[in-house]
């Protein structure tokens, strides 16, 4: 057996192109992207307690999400090739047949064929991604500095990769003997048997409607919850597979009854064929294009909008501990410091906010936006007892929360110590119930705190005393010529336990910076990669049935078309094979991604990032739309000289 099947895989060896392709590409993905994982690993986090959550990188589980969709991706292509390569050797299996060779043996001789095609494949993807990493590493030494990219650990990204190529090799292996099992094997010894069937009673209409009641659930529900978009993304998959395998048949046979269909046979005949033969490629195709749109568009625009940080510090210290630190900052590094005491304020189930009195409010910022508190407030310019005035951030907040009719409540909060990252509370906390008098969205401390809420005096100072918890918040700004020193000094007294949080404007920027150039490379990656094996499966599609089209062409100049009409219908029919699946594509995919954004913003008044994303997207959509003409054009005109070869 062992003979055989080194002499059927020299002998095969082209057969096998398509195979080694998909996996050295797969390995060489999953390669660099085990080497962008570590990188992503050594970029240096924003270490804080309270608000762990805003400053968590995300960077790591896109990477552990996204490896596995690329392996599935991979299998199902993989799967795709064998039942190509199983139907190019037909006459093989025919003569193995007559010879007394069992169905078992012929599958355990695909198995090991394809096991021996994989293992020398993964050794080459493993070159071809080291080769990539080089790339990489320069690029990222250019961009995110030279320290930083020789820090990438290569040994942790082998061991990685190769685990993953053991996941990889065990989903292929499986995809392999599913497609030469003996359903499969029957298929090919039996020409005659139906390769898919469908439903084409009035029952798919059913199936359509459920499809697409399931498409507009996926829109509504990223309209209504923006941050919902993945789940919503699912849906509208699930929704268009629904439609295209379950719900197409009955239109199908009635727009083959119509008396247009009968005029013009000899062109839609062959796509109505290429549908009830194709249509699982096809969803194929249109999936990977939705979402090779969809994570390039989500990647990217994360990397394009800024954090606000209108200050150079914001800290956190004990009471007795803020004096000399902030002497410090000011005799060294000319610093202008204000601070004030505050409590965090913890919504039930929602996030945690800076608690400050109103004199202290009035104190700190001044002058026209204190002026703004007078004029909501009631009687002689004081919040009553109950009453809270709350300032929300920009980033991330939209006008659609703001409240000003002086009726909204918050219930249930407590004040004193942040709460975001205990799992339960300690002790005796008392909650509290709250009249919102008034609301606004402005940037006063920046780094993504959720903002201020403005206490009457006293309430400030008796939650304080209660939870134990005296501590102050600075607000500082430096010349920018000084700030490298005062954010080495600051970073200094946080690791000596003076400061218990710092938020650096420089280093939360540097931060954000490395992690935009590895974000953009992983959708640069991931993208490229489901595009080409969008393209690939197309092109197997056309190269499979090549004998077909030149069948077909021949059969067409017999009838007594014209060489150049014949040549033309052959090559609408290659466009239309192509081309639907990728206007679907970009048609969905753009109008979900439209839909997310009025979603977001809505309320807003950032009107130029909204227009950013909005161009962001007509440009992925014309990149996505070129590249796949591009393909196309030149797989007709490949097709066109496999049919002229045999003219």
């Amino acid at each position: 057996m062992g003979k055989i099947v080194w002499k059927s895989f020299k002998h095969n060896g082209k057969n096998f192109i398509v195979f080694f392709m998909s996996i050295i590409l797969s390995v060489a993905v999953l390669f660099l992207l085990a080497y962008l994982g570590q990188a992503a690993g050594t970029v240096r986090g924003i270490r804080t307690q309270a608000l762990a959550f805003a400053y968590r990188s995300e960077l790591k589980g896109q990477i552990r999400a996204i490896i596995p969709m690329m392996i599935l991706i991979t299998v199902l292509v993989t799967a795709y090739s064998v039942q190509f390569y199983i139907q190019s050797r037909m006459k093989d299996y025919g003569i193995f047949w007559l010879l007394g060779i069992s169905r078992r043996d012929m599958r355990t001789m695909i198995i090991l064929e394809y096991a021996l095609s994989c293992g020398i494949a993964c050794a080459a993807g493993l070159l071809l991604g080291k080769t990539g990493t080089v790339l990489l590493g320069r690029v990222l030494g250019r961009m995110a500095g030279q320290s930083f990219a020789a820090g990438i650990s290569l040994a942790r990204v082998y061991i990685g990769t190769v685990l993953l190529c053991a996941v990889l090799i065990v989903g292929v292996l499986i995809a392999v003997f599913m497609a030469a099992g003996a359903r499969g094997m029957a298929g090919v010894l039996q020409r005659d048997v139906e390769k898919e069937g469908r439903i084409d009673g009035p029952v798919s209409v059913l199936y359509f409607a459920i499809g697409a009641g399931v498409v507009s659930g996926g829109f509504f529900m990223v309209e209504n919850e923006p941050m919902m978009a993945h789940i919503a993304l699912f849906l509208v998959c699930a929704g268009v597979m629904a439609c295209v395998f379950l719900g197409m048949g009955y239109m199908l046979e009635k727009f083959r009854d119509s008396a247009y269909y009968r005029r013009h046979i000899l062109s839609w005949n062959h796509v109505y064929h290429y549908f009830k033969r194709h249509r699982s490629r096809m969803v194929i195709q249109i999936l990977l294009g939705i979402l090779a749109i969809y994570f390039s568009f989500l990647m990217i625009r994360g990397t394009l909008h800024e954090r606000q940080m209108p200050n150079d510090f914001v800290c956190i210290s004990e009471e007795e501990d803020a004096d000399a630190f902030l002497g410090k900052m000011q005799s060294d590094f000319g610093a202008e410091c204000r601070f004030f005491p505050f409590v965090w304020v913890n919504e039930a189930g929602g996030d945690s906010w800076i608690g400050m009195s109103e004199a202290d409010y009035r104190r700190v910022f001044g002058g026209e936006t204190a002026g703004l508190l007078s004029g909501k407030a009631p009687g002689n310019g004081t919040l009553a007892d109950g009453e809270i005035y709350r300032i929300w951030r920009k980033e991330g907040s939209r006008k659609s929360m703001l409240d000003n009719s002086g009726t909204k409540r918050i219930e249930s909060v407590t004040l004193g110590k942040c709460t975001n990252t205990e799992w339960e509370e300690s002790g005796d906390v008392r909650s509290y119930d709250f009249q919102i008098k008034s609301e606004r969205i402005e940037e006063l401390l920046g780094f993504s705190l959720t903002g201020i809420v403005v206490f009457p005096d006293g309430i400030v100072e008796e939650a304080a005393d209660k939870e134990d918890f005296h501590q102050i918040v600075m607000i500082i700004n430096v010349d920018e010529r000084d700030l490298s020193g005062a954010a080495a000094f600051a970073e200094d007294q946080r690791e000596k336990g003076v400061l218990g949080e710092m938020f650096c404007r420089q280093m939360i920027a540097e931060t954000d910076w490395k992690e935009s150039v590895l974000n953009r490379m992983v959708a640069g990656i991931t993208v490229g990669m489901i595009t080409v094996f969008g393209m690939f499966a197309v092109w197997l599609m056309q190269f499979s049935e090549m004998d077909e089209k030149r069948a077909r062409y021949r059969f067409l100049c017999v009838l007594g078309m014209e060489e150049r009409r014949a040549k033309r219908a052959a090559k609408m029919e290659i466009l239309r094979a192509s081309l639907v699946p990728v206007l679907l594509a970009a048609g969905i995919a753009g109008g979900f991604c439209r839909t997310f954004l009025r979603a977001y913003y809505e309320g807003e008044q950032n009107v130029a990032a909204r227009h950013a994303d909005e161009r962001l997207l007509l440009v992925i959509l014309f990149v996505y739309a070129a590249a796949e003409m591009v393909f196309i054009l030149m797989d007709q005109a490949w097709c066109k000289w496999q049919l002229e070869k045999e003219q």
